[in-house]
């Protein structure tokens, strides 16, 4: 999230700026998307391949389980957080502040619904399919948007970084 945090308060004034100067939207936000996928899996395939055992090694083997969320999580980041950063960056400069409250609002309902139902059953573990699915459900509300402005679709640019990082 400190990659995210950092891109998301940037995107809106690099986006309103380059609108300023007359730059296109959508190579704009197609790059700004895979550029952030390959940064974001740089990180998050790690993370996700080796957070059985880092867990237990930096906090002890009671908190073992704590690492079932991490691989789904990713999973779900991976998609998400290039599409969001991209996709609210934009939407912003473009005055739509509604797509970005609704695609939050979307993540947060599906997150803790699905948590609710996935708790019980898969534990902990629980906990990540959920933000997985959460993030994609955010990812298509915000690509909905995008197709229907500027004619972006993110699927090809995201396509090789998150394979290439969980492949």
């Amino acid at each position: 999230f400190w990659l995210f945090q950092a891109l998301w308060r940037v995107s809106y004034p690099m986006m309103a700026r380059l609108r300023a100067l007359g730059v296109k939207n959508r190579p704009t936000v197609e790059r700004f998307a895979g550029i952030t996928a390959i940064a974001t899996g740089a990180i998050l395939a790690p993370l996700a391949a080796s957070a059985h055992d880092l867990v237990p090694a930096l906090f002890g083997h009671r908190w073992a389980p704590a690492a079932a969320p991490f691989p789904w999580a990713s999973a779900g980041l991976a998609i998400g957080g290039p599409i969001s950063v991209a996709a609210a960056g934009y939407l912003y400069s473009e005055r739509d502040v509604r797509t970005p409250l609704a695609a939050t609002a979307v993540n947060g309902a599906v997150w803790v619904a699905v948590t609710a139902v996935l708790i019980g059953p898969v534990g902990i573990a629980g906990v990540g399919v959920a933000w997985m699915c959460a993030s994609w459900t955010e990812s298509v509300v915000f690509t909905r948007a995008l197709r229907r402005r500027a004619g972006v679709r993110l699927a090809h640019v995201l396509l090789v970084p998150v394979t290439v990082g969980y492949g």
